[in-house]
């Protein structure tokens, strides 16, 4: 019997246009039905035939091919059977997959309960699933709203500064280090990118479309510091996309202004007859000024020769810019990496630039090192389209998306709360109004999935009832003062509270804790005036984002501390004075001035391997170790009379062939010079750290672990340096 449909009444909410479409949908399911019932009843005929036909063998002998045609037949029969009670139920996803293929597209969207005015695609990392790859789609290109918030089906957890292009009727994802192409933006295929230079970073690969000629741009290095021996430059390469192949990299054509070679983060497009290049460069990084740019420049074609225009005037610190050519204007958008934001601005010639502006995602995820893809081919537009149907059920209502809410509001209840909150997505967590009776909603945070910034908020709102919210200290959030717990009773008064994450996330390790920035009692907060007279410990040496000077802030704003660090912080400085630098510490103290609360000396590493002259103790002259902590010590006494000064010795670094006795040019071992630092200290009173002993590193041994080099932090180094001055201090 065949099957009929239960209606064909749709609602007047649609048009009959549409009503008219979507019916007939349900008309090609129904005939599929029919057909596949026509076709189970052939076989079950088939089946009892043959049955017969055994039955009826006068030597009653059943041949194997006999039995393994019965097999395959039932087998058919049951399968045909279960499709069908899946297509009934909505829940058989080729036959889903082939209803939204067929859905019209228009210049409104696929659904007629919701539109999607599609005019770029995004891809991006960072969101919801940290290093995955994020898509989304803009209509005004300052809004990103989300495509998927899953893994997508055939790409990996690592997929970090994606560049998405669209051309041979495919979309093509290119990542640090490899490439994907989709037809549907729901199944991924991966191809393998041939690397740059075999042992160096390769990172960030962009597409180019010139016509039928496409491109990949690249940066490549071993060497990122600000200095001459830096090498990280652009390079390219030609994709077919026919024959699946990559051409040798070679190096991009431009001019530097500075004249060192820290570029990365390229990314090309052709504007008012001209090939315009942006790229990120990296000036002063590992010293204290950091502060990049993103370079521009003009050439005549993708491989260059390119000439220097100007920098791009973003008031932020940014990277992965992507140049997009907008309504006959040039928009260059950038990842605000050191703020966790994202920015553009526009220019109507490439020399001007303009209207520095915000852009976010309606779900409030980070859009990281992020592209933005202008939608011309009809095809790709409707690809998009259906993609944001598959992936959003809401909008179709297939039963096989997972759906995902942004933003959420969450009721918290009476007794215990455990919470999951996850980066990039603000929830509000609040206890609702209309309470019979006192509630205390007990808080429990985790950070099982949460690896990145993200805030979240907690209120009581208004209500008769006197109620709690009390947030236990645990590894995902610290109280100010360290206390047990944190309550709030106040109603209507919304507390926030941030984590900013586990910076850059390459281990996957999870964020650090929780902490209150607003909302708190603020009345007793004490505000503590830094200075900070360091070498390279005091920048951001092997890619860290954070030194111990930050994380010192953090710490004690957990205990209702505010720190205003002052930093005169340069790499490879010595204490001693001598005539080939001009930036010792003795020249630089006198840059402090005497409204500082503590003053953290902390140096000595580079004046054992420099060889500069230990001297003995009661020298007073600046040109040895002894004679220049005695200058310091004066000079903070007599310029700085009411700073508590605070002396850091070094630790041990890997490259001493023999250990701590390892000698220098002088015959002295940086033991020495820690011990000339201990004696100096003692005989005026003044504090010191013992670093090394302190926070336990030993190089020789768990070096890796704890720096980048064998010297310098990293981030659990830097964390633990930070620990041990808020321990010593007694903060």
């Amino acid at each position: 019997m065949a099957i009929q449909l239960v209606t064909d009444q749709l609602s007047n909410v649609v048009d009959d246009k549409f009503r008219s479409q979507f019916v007939g949908n349900f008309k090609v399911t129904e005939t599929t039905l029919n057909s596949l019932i026509d076709r189970q009843q052939g076989i079950s005929r088939e089946m009892v035939k043959l049955a017969s036909d055994i039955a009826d063998d006068v030597n009653h002998k059943i041949s194997e091919q006999d039995k393994a045609m019965v097999k395959r037949l039932t087998e058919q029969s049951q399968e045909l059977t279960a499709r069908i009670n899946r297509i009934t139920r909505g829940a058989d996803i080729d036959a889903i997959k082939e209803i939204i293929a067929n859905l019209p597209a228009s210049n409104s969207g696929v659904s007629a309960g919701k539109t999607y005015p599609v005019k770029a695609l995004v891809s991006s990392f960072g969101g919801a699933n940290f290093n995955s790859l994020d898509l989304y789609w803009t209509n005004d290109y300052l809004n990103f709203q989300p495509i998927n918030k899953n893994v997508l089906a055939g790409t990996g957890t690592n997929v970090r500064d994606p560049s998405v292009a669209y051309f041979a009727g495919k979309f093509w994802v290119a990542y640090t280090w490899g490439v994907y192409w989709t037809t549907d933006l729901v199944n991924f295929h991966h191809l393998v990118l041939p690397r740059i230079e075999v042992g160096t970073n390769n990172w960030a690969p962009e597409w180019v479309v010139d016509g039928d000629n496409i491109y990949l741009l690249a940066s490549a290095g071993s060497y990122e510091i600000w200095d001459s021996k830096a090498d990280f430059k652009g390079y390219w390469c030609q994709f077919d996309p026919n024959l699946i192949t990559f051409t040798a990299w070679s190096a991009l054509d431009y001019t530097n202004p500075t004249g060192i070679a820290t570029n990365i983060d390229n990314t090309m497009v052709k504007f008012n007859g001209s090939w315009w290049l942006a790229m990120k460069d990296e000036y002063h990084y590992g010293q204290a000024d950091y502060a990049p740019k993103i370079q521009l420049y003009r050439g005549a074609n993708v491989t260059g020769h390119f000439e220097y225009v100007t920098d791009i005037p973003f008031t932020q610190q940014c990277e992965g810019p992507s140049l997009v050519v907008v309504d006959n204007q040039l928009y260059c958008f950038t990842d605000g990496f050191a703020s966790y934001s994202a920015w553009r601005m526009s220019s109507l010639d490439g020399m001007t630039w303009a209207n520095e502006v915000e852009v976010k995602a309606s779900d409030r995820s980070r859009t990281q090192h992020f592209t933005v893809l202008p939608l011309s081919d009809i095809k790709a537009a409707t690809t998009v389209q259906q993609a944001v149907t598959y992936y959003l059920p809401e909008t179709a209502g297939s039963g096989i998306a997972s759906l995902r809410t942004s933003a959420p509001h969450l009721a918290l209840h009476d007794g215990v709360n455990d919470l999951y909150p996850i980066q990039g997505v603000e929830y509000y967590y609040y206890l609702p109004s209309g309470q019979t009776e006192p509630v205390t909603a007990l808080v429990n945070l985790h950070m099982d999935r949460n690896r990145g910034y993200s805030q979240i908020h907690f209120c009581i709102e208004e209500e008769q009832q006197p109620s709690t919210i009390q947030i236990n200290h645990n590894g995902a959030f610290v109280p100010p003062d360290g206390v047990d717990n944190w309550q709030l009773h106040t109603p209507n008064q919304i507390v926030t509270l941030m984590t900013a994450g586990s910076d850059d996330g390459w281990n996957n390790d999870s964020a650090g804790p929780y902490q209150i920035i607003n909302g708190n009692d603020q009345s007793d907060v004490e505000t503590i005036k830094m200075g900070f007279l360091t070498d390279s410990f005091g920048i951001y040496i092997g890619g860290i984002k954070r030194n111990y000077i930050d994380y010192l802030s953090n710490d004690l704003s957990r205990h209702n501390c505010e720190v205003e660090a002052i930093r005169d912080t340069i790499g490879s400085t010595r204490l001693t004075q001598a005539s080939d630098r001009s930036d010792s510490f003795c020249e630089r103290i006198s840059k402090f001035q005497p409204d500082l609360d503590y003053l953290l000396i902390q140096g000595g590493t580079n004046d054992w391997s420099a060889n500069m002259p230990l001297g003995i103790f009661g020298d007073t002259k600046t040109t040895s170790f002894y004679g220049a902590i005695d200058y310091l010590i004066k000079q903070a006494f007599a310029k700085l009379p009411t700073t508590q000064l605070v002396f850091i010795t070094p630790t041990y670094r890997s490259d001493m062939a023999s250990g701590k006795n390892a000698e220098n040019g002088q015959g002295a071992t940086q033991t020495d010079y820690i011990q000339a630092i201990k004696t100096v200290c003692a005989k005026y009173n003044v504090q010191y750290i013992e670093l090394g002993a302190i926070i336990g590193i030993y190089p020789w041994l768990n070096g890796s672990s704890l720096t980048v080099d064998g010297l310098h932090p990293n981030q659990i180094g830097h964390q633990r340096i930070a620990r041990a001055i808020v321990s010593q201090l007694g903060l």
